[in-house]
């Protein structure tokens, strides 16, 4: 799959935050805030004592099989980064289940290190060093393995932490990884001041459909568009809520309002196709990922995927998801390497006259 997540955290609110990251342990208070780099971010709220040894939030994504590697980027921020830190205190890390292979660390001067498990096992430490007060875009990619394991820590594009011919495999786990936490393992700052994380991606360097998306973005601003019309004669779910004209009309909120407005069917494959507006002119599109808030309107199996129609060519998303529950909404994610109409990277127009929306699958 290559692209396995991305988070503008702009769509969603804290009360939504569990529907996408799953909440470990208890320490620190962490929201959706403003004062993201182009609007809402994550933020981690200074607190003075600790009640879990791996407080943070998990991103388990979606994908067909774990992996040995893979690329996280993010843009983070905090008053005093000589601050942030303690004993194991790792700003992000690579899980297997509950085994920590990885933890990328503050350390006291600002600089990066990467440790195996905890710590005690240093893989490499960077040159360089993260700037107080301002956004810094850092992105770590990692290869485990016993002997030939490997880490690159790069700041606003510059390498600054290769190491290889290393062990970054933990105790007597498999050596894949199937989660990324930020905050993720006894992050406990030692002076008052809050941390924010916005504009991250998830991949897991093998190599894409369409893209490969197996190497680093570069400093990347994730967008979130919200539907802006109806596709005509490409609507099939029926919509509920008060003042409603359109389909779109009913899913175009920036955060989820759950039961007031939203459309649904109990038809398998029936979809809808939706436009949205036109993203910033001349940017380069890694990657496109269809977000569906959704629950099940009754017991038993459900099934959803989003679609894609680039063109004459519609595509449903080759990974349908089941919904897990009838009581609460969660979001579906659904990644796109690039364009389904010719297997090739998205581009400005292409993208801008695809048209996305939900399908029904089971």
């Amino acid at each position: 799959m290559a692209l396995l997540f991305m988070d503008s955290f702009d769509h969603y609110a804290t009360a939504d935050l569990a529907e996408k990251w799953l909440p470990v342990g208890t320490y620190g208070t962490i929201s959706i805030a403003s004062g993201g780099r182009t609007s809402n971010c994550i933020k981690r709220v200074y607190a003075s004592s600790r009640n879990s040894p791996s407080a943070g939030v998990s991103i388990a994504p979606y994908r067909p099989a774990s992996t040995s590697s893979g690329i996280v980027g993010f843009a983070v921020k905090t008053a005093t980064w000589s601050s942030q830190q303690d004993v194991n205190s790792f700003l992000v890390s690579v899980w297997e289940g509950s085994t920590l292979h990885l933890g990328l660390y503050v350390e006291d001067d600002a600089t990066i290190s990467v440790y195996r498990g905890s710590t005690a096992n240093q893989v490499g430490q960077s040159a360089g060093g993260l700037v107080d007060g301002q956004w810094n875009y850092i992105e770590w990619a990692w290869e485990i393995n016993d002997t030939t394991g490997t880490t690159e820590v790069r700041l606003n594009g510059t390498p600054i932490l290769t190491a290889t011919g290393k062990d970054t495999r933990n105790g007597g786990a498999s050596g894949v990884w199937t989660s990324v936490r930020l905050w993720g393992h006894d992050w406990i700052p030692t002076s008052p001041t809050d941390t924010y994380i916005d504009d991250l991606y998830l991949l897991d360097k093998t190599t894409g459909t369409y893209r490969s998306n197996n190497d680093f973005w570069g400093d990347t601003s994730i967008k979130y568009l919200v539907p802006n019309g109806d596709v005509g004669g490409q609507i099939q779910w029926d919509r509920t809520g008060s003042g409603l004209t359109y389909n779109y009309d009913a899913v175009k909120e920036t955060s989820p309002d759950d039961d007031t407005t939203y459309v649904s069917t109990d038809v398998v494959d029936e979809r809808d196709l939706y436009d949205f507006p036109s993203v910033t002119a001349g940017a380069t599109i890694y990657g496109v990922q269809a977000v569906i808030s959704a629950k099940k309107g009754d017991t038993g199996s459900a099934q959803i995927a989003a679609v894609c129609k680039s063109d004459t060519v519609e595509e449903e998303h080759p990974y349908p998801l089941g919904i897990a529950s009838d009581s609460a909404y969660n979001f579906y994610l659904f990644p796109w390497n690039g364009d389904p109409k010719d297997q090739t990277t998205w581009t400005e127009s292409r993208l801008n006259a695809a048209q996305f929306g939900p399908k029904k699958t089971a």
